[in-house]
């Protein structure tokens, strides 16, 4: 049997001892990554590796501080691709990237 994997633990512990720091964060992160999400994108369309690499590396920083490690794997495949400058692998760990975080929005939803 597979333990389900809580991603949002690290909030959930916060909470425990300051409920609105929790909410706040939460909140920050529901607003803020949808246009780090969007540099991403256009970053990768444009075929810029640089501005992919830190749009990945910036996105990753937040997610790792939140402990959103699987979030933070996608963005390091990102940084990664954008060096090899293999922008169809970039893009792929993008789309996952952002199916993970529609997903992870959910689960924030119902704390």
């Amino acid at each position: 049997m597979t333990v389900p994997i809580d991603h949002l633990s690290m909030l959930k512990t916060i909470g425990e001892d300051s409920p609105e720091v929790m909410h706040s964060l939460a909140t920050m992160f529901k607003e803020q990554t949808p246009e780090l999400l969007n540099n991403i994108a256009r970053s990768i369309h444009s075929e810029n590796p640089q501005s992919t690499k830190n749009a990945a590396h910036t996105l990753k920083g937040v997610c790792q501080n939140l402990g959103f490690d699987h979030m933070a794997e996608q963005c390091k495949k990102i940084e990664k691709d954008a060096i090899a400058h293999n922008f169809v692998a970039a893009n792929e760990h993008s789309q996952t990237l952002k199916e993970q975080y529609e997903s992870l929005i959910q689960e924030i939803n119902k704390l």
